[in-house]
């Protein structure tokens, strides 16, 4: 069978991107190679973001050991770091080790030797779990203090190994109330919030991961902040993404933090920026510049539904040129309401199916009725939930 050519413009289209992107992948691996080397940083320390734990999933104990037994080979350099010859120790971070029913803090704490090989700081640092999942320290811990007294404990037993009285880093993945969360997309497995006083006392720099906005942290007097992401990682991540340095000289001293902007060579962008009709969408995509290298993504307005065929016009849309179209982004079309819904009060919601409920949110969050197919639908997830109540 011979290939048509649509097929081979796609194949080829999906080289050139390719080329391009690990072109742009090496570029800003040397950008930062260039920061470490100027603040000679010795070690890179990874809290692996695949070592969330399965407590909310079903997945069988077996293949959670399988994949964390995978997971802790990871003593050894990141992939794309060995490539970039960073030259520094890469430090991967991935579960909380026991020994038998105790902690084994050895693995959690990292000393960060100086270039006389000498100690000069230490990093606690601390993969994401979930509350609720922390080891219990001791039989009288309540449920709900298993975190907190978990990381004053980890940095306790930091604190009996500095005894010179050195810097130091704790280093923790999950989110801080407060925190700016813009563009941050949780919807995957979600995410609880706790306060900054949880974290504990004993550190001089709190380096926190899982946000993507770069920030310091309100409260913390210059003591706590997300770094972010190098990158954006979203299209809704619109603000100003960089790496952060931060310098510690002495235990107790306020921490010198500065940032440094990384060039994106492939931004992501959103057109236009309000939603609009498909066909105009198409339109500004269609007269995006030939040469600009982007991730795009449309905004399109829908009153009903998306037609099939939408991505694939999209798609050839930029065919020969040097962005690449990602997906559509779609905001339905708020219809105007004859009358304004009443509230409701609390027998009237008795005295309501489930069904009609139903159908009245969807109506007051769409500006629609429901359709027939959804009513449907709806109506069997309803008798099968009464079955099982029976």
């Amino acid at each position: 069978m011979v290939p048509d050519d649509t097929a081979l413009h796609a194949e080829e289209d999906r080289r050139i991107v390719h080329r391009t992107e690990t072109a742009a992948k090496e570029r800003i691996l040397h950008e930062i190679q260039q920061t470490l080397n100027e603040k000679r940083v010795p070690a890179v320390i990874r809290g692996d973001e695949r070592a969330v734990d399965h407590a909310r999933g079903k997945q069988p104990r077996h293949e959670r050991d399988q994949q964390r037994d995978r997971r802790n080979q990871a003593d050894e350099p990141d992939a794309a770091i060995e490539r970039a010859a960073l030259g520094i120790a890469v430090i991967h971070i991935g579960h909380i080790e026991r020994c038998g029913s105790a902690v084994n803090w050895e693995k959690q704490i990292i000393t960060i030797p100086g270039q006389d090989g000498n100690p000069v700081g230490y990093i606690a640092a601390m993969p994401h779990v979930y509350p609720q999942n922390f080891p219990i320290l001791s039989d009288d811990t309540p449920r709900e203090e298993r975190q907190s007294r978990f990381f004053q404990a980890l940095l306790d037993e930091t604190g009996k190994q500095n005894t010179q009285q050195l810097p130091v880093v704790l280093m923790a993945h999950l989110s801080v109330e407060s925190s700016d969360r813009t563009g941050q997309d949780d919807s995957a497995g979600g995410m609880e919030f706790i306060s900054l006083s949880t974290l504990g006392k004993g550190y001089d720099y709190l380096a926190l991961g899982h946000i993507h906005c770069p920030q310091t942290l309100k409260g913390s007097e210059n003591h706590a902040r997300y770094c972010g992401t190098p990158l954006p990682v979203s299209f809704d991540e619109t603000y100003p993404h960089s790496v952060t340095i931060v310098q510690i000289r002495h235990q107790g001293e306020q921490p010198e933090i500065t940032t440094r902007s990384i060039r994106n060579p492939w931004p992501l962008l959103t057109i236009p920026d309000t939603p609009v009709p498909f066909d105009e969408a198409l339109k500004a995509l269609e007269a995006y510049p030939d040469h600009e290298q982007t991730y795009i993504r449309l905004n399109v307005l829908i009153r009903d539904y998306l037609a099939p065929d939408c991505n694939e016009k999209a798609s050839a849309a930029t065919r020969g040129k040097a962005c690449r179209f990602c997906y559509i982004k779609c905001t339905r079309e708020q219809q105007e309401q004859a009358t304004p819904e009443t509230a409701l009060t609390i027998q009237e919601v008795k005295e309501m199916s489930p069904l009609d409920i139903a159908k009245r949110y969807y109506r007051e969050a769409e500006g629609e009725e429901m359709d027939e197919e959804l009513c449907t639908l709806m109506q069997e997830v309803i008798t099968q939930v009464h079955a099982k109540d029976i």
